[in-house]
């Protein structure tokens, strides 16, 4: 039985070899010289970021903001970053291609304006395991999604078949237009751009579930139709933007729909009496809002599924407490840090609801 596993082992590290795979100490070698490129790649001209990463130090499996696949050696997660003091720049996607295993990879805050011409993020195509995108706090502008959707034509498509996750807040984005997406994409975060138009090229995401469209420039009624294809959306997050009312069928899917901090220009009313076009909505989010008026008196109609509502840091002139009450599946109710007191009427029909 040795024999057999000491030929096996051998057999083993032979193929290894063959195909260039070799690693040491844990870390393949291709992948650390590979790391040493892009280092100096992000660093130039007089840059020190990713100081761990030094080339006597061979096992780059113990470098900091690096990860690895126990087993083969590679590289499987990456957060290259670059010093404020340097001036914006262009990035060059082809130094990641080297880095067959990577599943998930950190760009966030390294002042990027964009790509290389020819060599942005259609280069990662061949990058078939990656699961995660980080591209927040940079400063891209509307062509960073086609750049990585409208390259995906045909064949390709199945290549980017693993990216489920992928950021893009704080950024420079105004619209975008394209045609194919991402078919795999679960969570898409928009938050903190300057979009303000039309949302329906959303629709190329059919795996989407999480949607964060926060602290954009979205103003008035918000026409739910413009995602009619994005058949699987469960959350969505609207903070920050200037929201009067929705527009939704009545048979939107939505469990989770997060409005804090909404201007709604003294028409409260009319936003909450809309969320009624959320029938199968669980949880609820309307933190930091000022509300006019006497809310939920009439709002909770057909709001039968909602389990879980928060309306901490906001002003509650005056709120119908029976109405809340009556809701027939709420469990959780957070009313931290109000700017006004509770009416004392009705408050015995939430008594088993507070949570502080």
């Amino acid at each position: 039985m040795a024999m057999i596993l000491k030929k096996l082992w051998i057999s083993i590290m032979m193929v290894l070899l063959l195909e260039g795979k070799w690693w040491c100490n844990g870390c393949l070698e291709d992948d650390r010289i590979a790391l040493l490129n892009l280092k100096a790649y992000f660093n130039h001209p007089n840059g020190k970021a990713m100081g761990t990463w030094q080339n006597n130090n061979f096992n780059c499996c113990q470098w900091s903001d690096v990860s690895c696949d126990p087993v083969t050696g590679r590289v499987t997660l990456l957060y290259a970053w670059r010093d404020e003091e340097l001036e914006d720049w262009y990035l060059n996607a082809s130094f990641f291609l080297p880095f067959k295993g990577l599943k998930r990879l950190y760009l966030y805050g390294s002042n990027i304006l964009g790509c290389v011409e020819n060599e942005g993020f259609e280069r990662l195509l061949s990058l078939s395991n990656l699961e995660f995108l980080d591209l927040g706090d940079n400063k891209f502008n509307e062509s960073i999604l086609p750049s990585l959707s409208d390259h995906c034509k045909g064949a390709e498509l199945s290549n980017l078949t693993s990216l489920e996750e992928l950021n893009l807040s704080g950024n420079e984005i105004e619209g975008f237009e394209f045609s194919h997406g991402l078919p795999n994409l679960q969570y898409l975060d928009l938050s903190y751009n300057r979009i303000n138009n039309t949302l329906s090229s959303l629709n190329g995401f059919p795996s989407l579930k999480h949607l964060d469209l926060s602290y954009n420039s979205l103003k008035g009624i918000f026409h739910m139709k413009e995602l009619d294809g994005l058949s699987n959306l469960e959350e969505l997050d609207l903070s920050g933007n200037q929201i009067i009312k929705f527009e939704a069928k009545e048979d939107s899917k939505l469990s989770k729909l997060t409005l804090d901090n909404i201007t709604t220009n003294g028409r409260s009313s009319s936003l909450l009496q809309s969320l009624g076009a959320f029938p199968y909505l669980k949880i609820l989010s309307l933190k930091e809002n000022d509300f006019k008026g006497k809310i939920f008196a009439q709002e909770s109609h057909n709001m039968n599924s909602l389990e879980e509502l928060r309306l901490d840091y906001s002003s509650l002139r005056e709120i119908s407490i029976q109405s809340l009450g009556a809701l027939p599946s709420l469990k959780f109710l957070s009313l931290c840090f109000l700017e006004n007191t509770l009416p004392a009427q009705g408050n015995s029909l939430l008594i088993n609801l507070f949570r502080f």
